[in-house]
């Protein structure tokens, strides 16, 4: 079993999170992995803003519950240090091109990162999300991947 990383990019700084609510009104937000979202904000200035909403039940001693804020960091903030930890993880090099390359100013970016252990309905999901104005963006990653990224990002 994979994990799955979910990016959709938005030329709008509010439209990652009027889908994020609109998703949560269209269906059952837990098996979509809607709690494994992390929405990241860009000003006109390039200045990036990470929303992260925890759950009660979140424990961030956990290592995974920890992942999806770090990843999208080391995703979103384009250093050579962390892009080379995810490529030597084993994420795809077009894949982060791609990504952050389409997240501008004044833009947003909805992520969803579904743990391999999660129960969540990833291809309910993935059908979902292009009636949303974004760019979607899909990839998954092995358990060693996983690991790997655990190590060394959390």
């Amino acid at each position: 079993m994979k994990s799955e990383l979910i990016i959709m990019t938005f030329s709008s700084r509010d439209e990652a999170f009027r889908t994020r609510v609109a998703l949560e009104m269209l269906h059952n937000s837990h098996s979509l992995g809607l709690e494994t979202s992390v929405i990241l904000t860009k000003n006109l200035a390039g200045q990036v803003t990470l929303h992260e909403r925890r759950m009660l039940h979140d424990d961030l001693r956990i290592p995974e519950n920890r992942l999806r804020g770090r990843l999208a960091g080391a995703i979103l903030r384009d250093s050579d240090k962390t892009i080379h930890i995810l490529v030597a993880a084993g994420l795809d090099t077009l894949f982060l091109e791609e990504v952050t390359s389409a997240f501008k100013p004044n833009g947003s970016v909805l992520l969803i990162y579904i743990s391999q252990n999660d129960i969540v309905d990833t291809q309910r999901l993935l059908s979902t999300l292009p009636q949303f104005r974004g760019t979607l963006y899909h990839t998954t990653f092995s358990e060693k991947a996983e690991e790997q990224l655990l190590t060394q990002l959390v």
